[in-house]
């Protein structure tokens, strides 16, 4: 059994591996391709369908009709989105696509992306709509006691990232591995590498509304 999966986000830090990712849509990813998360993803996957990580198969994503990759605010423009997720050929077409963005204060924006894809009826996979409440760094900061282990150091308490104001969970990220002396050798694109991979994601789902409904969403496709 195996799952033919491509996932968009919004920066380069969540999708950046060790080697850029090859331009054609469709083409396989290598273990060096793979960003923060797709480490996430295939864990998320194998949790709630039962589908083993070796078997999550990644695969290139389309890109925009500028041939450019899409990053950043091209995923909450309708009209953007919906291209990326149309594939005319059937034999191309991954099982499953997963968009992974942030809210940023727009705290319909779930229900909105959702009621976009849902108008497409033709020529999409099953597609998961994850959105970090605030950032991405809010779920990566959940597990304490990952981030504690992969940094070296204590994080403090101050409460669940979810109830944070925009951006605090991305500085307090980043504030603890600019102090860390343990991964002053490695990127920043690493260190969320790790959180990812040995993060608790029980720890995650029950810190976390955002991402307990990520989890609920990827399970019903």
């Amino acid at each position: 059994m195996s799952l033919r999966v491509v996932v968009y986000a919004e920066g380069a830090g969540e999708l950046g591996g060790e080697l850029p990712p090859p331009a054609a849509a469709g083409e396989p990813l290598e273990d060096r391709h793979l960003g923060p998360v797709h480490f996430l993803a295939k864990r998320s996957i194998e949790l709630v369908r039962g589908v083993p990580t070796e078997a999550v198969r990644f695969e290139q994503g389309l890109r925009k009709k500028d041939a450019e990759m899409a990053r950043g605010s091209d995923f909450v423009r309708r009209r953007t989105l919906l291209q990326l997720l149309v594939w005319p050929l059937h034999d191309m077409r991954p099982e499953l696509a997963i968009v992974f963005v942030d809210e940023d204060g727009e705290r319909a924006r779930h229900k909105e992306l959702c009621e976009w894809v849902r108008t497409l009826e033709y020529g999409r996979p099953p597609t998961v709509i994850a959105v970090s409440r605030e950032e991405f760094e809010s779920w990566l900061i959940t597990d304490r006691a990952c981030v504690a282990n992969v940094l070296g150091s204590v994080l403090e308490d101050g409460g669940s990232p979810e109830d944070w104001p925009r951006g605090e969970a991305k500085r307090r990220l980043q504030r603890a591995i600019d102090e860390s002396s343990k991964v002053n050798w490695a990127s920043t694109s690493e260190v969320r590498r790790r959180i990812c991979e040995c993060c608790d994601l029980q720890v995650l789902r029950r810190g976390s509304r955002s991402f307990e409904r990520f989890l609920y969403d990827l399970a019903r496709p």
